[in-house]
C-alpha cells in the first residue's frame, strides 16, 4: 500500500469512529504512529476505545472498517485484539478496550488520533509499565546454547522441521537480547524494546547480515555460524562468558557430524 492510500485508510478509519458516542479514542500504534519508519510494507495497528459492554460489538461487527467490504480474513487473535486481512494483502491488527481493560495494554511508539476521555494520560501510564524483559545474561545465552543442542539433536534424529524451529527460532531468540545487551550502538533508540527482532539489523547491520545468512543453511550449520557470532562480537564483552560450555558444544557438533558421515 504506497503512503497516499496509507493515509487515505487513516483518514476514513478516523471519519467512521469520530461521531459514534460509543467511541472513546483512538491510538495508533507502530509505523502508523511513526510516519518516519512507514514504508509499502506497514500495517495499521492501532487500539479502539469504546464505552464499557461495548467492546463485543466493535470486535464482532466489522462494517466500521473502511472498505470492509473486502475483507478477506478476519479472526480474534487475543481477548481483545483482531487481525483482519484485505483483499489487496493489506493487513490491519487491532485491539478494542474499554478504559479499564486499556490499561492492561502494552505499547512503545504511538499516536493519539481521536481523545474524548484523556485517552493520552491513560497512554502515558500504559507506555510507563510497558517495559522490556528483565535479563539474567548469562543464563540467556547459556540457555541458547542449549537450544543449539537440542535442535541440532533433533534435526539429525530426523525431527528436522522442530531442529529449524530450536535453532532458528527459540534459540535466537535467546541470542539477540544478548547481542544488544553487549553491544555499544549509536542508534540504539531504533530498537524496539518491546521485540528484540524488530529492526535489529538496521542498529546492527554486520551481524544481522551474519545472522539471516545463517538462517539460510541447515539447522546444525546454522548453529555453528551462530557460535562464530558469539565469539567474535559477544567474548570480548561478557566478562563471564562460558568458554567451557562454548568448546563443549562445538565438540559435540564436531564429533555429530562425524557420526553422521559414518552413517
Amino acid at each position: 500500500m504506497d503512503i497516499k492510500t496509507y493515509d487515505n485508510f487513516t483518514n476514513r478509519l478516523l471519519e467512521n469512529l469520530r461521531d459514534d458516542k460509543r467511541v472513546l479514542g483512538v491510538v495508533a500504534l507502530g509505523s502508523m504512529a511513526n510516519v518516519v519508519r512507514r514504508d509499502q510494507y506497514s500495517d495499521h495497528d492501532f487500539f479502539v476505545i469504546v464505552q464499557p459492554s461495548t467492546q463485543s460489538f466493535f470486535r464482532g461487527q466489522l462494517d466500521w472498517l473502511p472498505d470492509s467490504d473486502s475483507i478477506v480474513l478476519q479472526f480474534q487473535e487475543t481477548a481483545h485484539g483482531l487481525k483482519v486481512m484485505y483483499d489487496s494483502g493489506h493487513l490491519i491488527e487491532f485491539a478494542v478496550f474499554d478504559l479499564d481493560e486499556l490499561m492492561i495494554s502494552k505499547a512503545n511508539d504511538y499516536r493519539i488520533l481521536l481523545d474524548k476521555a484523556d485517552i493520552a494520560n491513560r497512554m502515558q501510564q500504559v507506555v510507563s509499565h510497558s517495559t522490556p524483559p528483565q535479563y539474567n545474561y548469562l543464563n540467556e545465552f547459556l540457555h541458547f546454547l542449549s537450544l543449539l543442542q537440542v535442535g541440532a539433536g533433533r534435526y539429525w534424529r530426523g525431527e528436522q522441521l522442530s531442529g529449524h524451529l530450536f535453532i532458528k527460532s527459540h534459540a535466537l531468540q535467546h541470542l539477540l537480547p544478548v547481542l544488544t545487551h553487549y553491544l555499544p550502538a549509536d542508534n540504539q533508540h531504533k530498537l524496539d524494546n518491546l521485540d528484540s527482532f524488530r529492526r535489529f539489523e538496521q542498529v546492527y547491520p554486520e551481524i544481522g547480515q551474519a545472522l539471516a545468512k545463517a538462517l539460510l543453511k541447515s539447522p546444525p550449520d546454522a548453529a555453528l555460524e551462530m557460535l562464530t557470532v558469539c565469539e567474535e562480537y559477544v567474548k570480548p564483552l561478557m566478562i563471564d562468558y562460558p568458554q567451557w560450555a562454548v568448546d563443549t558444544l562445538r565438540r559435540y557438533f564436531t564429533e555429530s557430524y562425524g557420526s553422521q558421515k559414518k552413517g
